[in-house]
């Protein structure tokens, strides 16, 4: 439903995420993580399509694939999604292609070789995009630590943690983690921003996939043919 098409709250407008604040959480997050980000930052993908992808889903028989998500946010529009990947993101892709072509390529319990973590937290066949979003969460967190006088002290638990912080001390806790937080759906908005920088708005619209069936109907085609090239370059 578009905006103000109802009496429900408006959410604020996604922004982009600094590549440099990305990075650096980069080195924070476990490897599945990591790679499930420097791909959707070199794609473009929405958290949904990162968290699905599947061998059986990947073409790859050209210079650049082509990533065919079964399930996306507008399917049920008629709109077919298409993605391309370049050379950056294949070789991010490459280590974790299965022999099991449909088996999730970003599954959890590839995060740690430890059996003993493994069985503790039975991890699921593939992350959820709440899961996806509380990880990067985690990584920012370790990245970007809280000021020694608002972390929690050591063998405090967190109940005495909160209950030892004032009002004041619990806005600069909302005010920190407001300003060294991201969530995985910045990452689209960050490539789409890049994108239409240095190639322009309709390939942005390429690369992220046209809104309008009908845009998407007509121009198709071109739309793709348009993605392979940016992303032979850049992706």
């Amino acid at each position: 439903m578009q905006r103000g098409r109802s009496g429900a709250k408006e959410t604020d407008p996604v922004e982009p995420v600094s590549v440099a604040m990305v990075e650096a959480t980069l080195a924070h997050a476990n490897p599945v993580v990591r790679a499930m980000i420097q791909v959707q930052l070199l794609t473009g993908t929405r958290p949904g399509e990162i968290i699905i992808m599947q061998g059986i889903d990947l073409d790859m028989t050209g210079p650049v694939w082509i990533y065919r998500p079964c399930s996306h946010k507008t399917a049920w529009r008629g709109h077919q999604r298409v993605v391309a990947i370049g050379p950056k993101a294949q070789a991010v892709i490459k280590p974790f292609l299965k022999l099991n072509t449909e088996a999730y390529l970003f599954c959890p319990a590839d995060a740690c070789d430890d059996a003993t973590w493994r069985e503790r937290r039975k991890p699921g066949e593939r992350y959820t995009v709440d899961s996806y979003r509380k990880a990067v969460v985690r990584a920012c967190d370790r990245a970007f630590p809280l000021p020694e006088w608002l972390t929690r002290r050591e063998g405090e638990s967190w109940k005495k943690w909160r209950a030892r912080l004032t009002e004041h001390d619990r806005a600069e806790v909302q005010s920190w983690r407001t300003d060294h937080c991201w969530h995985p759906h910045q990452l689209r908005h960050t490539r789409a921003t890049e994108i239409r920088r240095l190639y322009g708005l309709e390939a942005a619209q390429a690369i992220l996939g046209h809104s309008e069936l009908g845009t998407t109907q007509v121009y198709a085609e071109t739309d793709l043919a348009t993605a392979q090239r940016i992303m032979r370059e850049i992706g």
